[in-house]
């Protein structure tokens, strides 16, 4: 790991150069360093201003360093780059439930519910749906929270899924 700390080359294109920050700040974010973190995937958006694996993973840690409302920015920028990306869903949904912005959550769930719907690879719509299944839990709401475990797992039907969700 000390080699990708040390790899970066700002002189280099800026595809790579990006890449090399991002591959910085990530060691950071091993090492629980968020506000070196942050300071590589803000330089990595330079590079590569929309690109959303950047964007989510700055959301998660400025997160980890609480700065929700900058996470929380930066998950909705993922979002919006590429409405498809789960992380940028997931690092949207988690601190909405872990601060209990009821609305907010609620507008997060349905925007991720309508994506989802369309998405043809089986696993991310059973995370997507095992997302769904969670917020529905933190929002009280059991029967909700069981329908979309199931349904999560009739998408994917992964035994570890229908473990985590309870309902095998």
């Amino acid at each position: 790991m000390e080699r990708a700390i040390a790899m970066t080359d700002e002189a280099a294109q800026p595809v790579e150069a990006g890449w090399n920050f991002f591959t910085r700040a990530y060691t950071h974010t091993l090492r629980r360093e968020q506000r070196e973190a942050i300071e590589d995937y803000t330089r990595a958006l330079e590079h590569l201003p929309r690109a959303p694996q950047f964007l989510a993973n700055r959301a998660k840690a400025y997160q980890a360093a609480g700065r929700y409302d900058e996470g929380l920015a930066d998950a909705r920028r993922a979002i919006e780059v590429n409405p498809d990306y789960m992380e940028g869903h997931r690092w949207l949904l988690i601190p909405l439930w872990q601060s209990k912005d009821t609305d907010g959550l609620r507008e997060a769930m349905e925007a991720l519910r309508k994506r989802a719907e369309g998405w043809r690879d089986d696993r991310a719509r059973a995370e997507a749906l095992a997302m769904l299944s969670s917020a529905s839990w933190v929002l009280g709401e059991g029967d909700e929270a069981r329908a979309w475990a199931e349904r999560a797992i009739e998408a994917d039907g992964d035994t570890m899924l229908r473990r985590c969700c309870g309902c095998a």
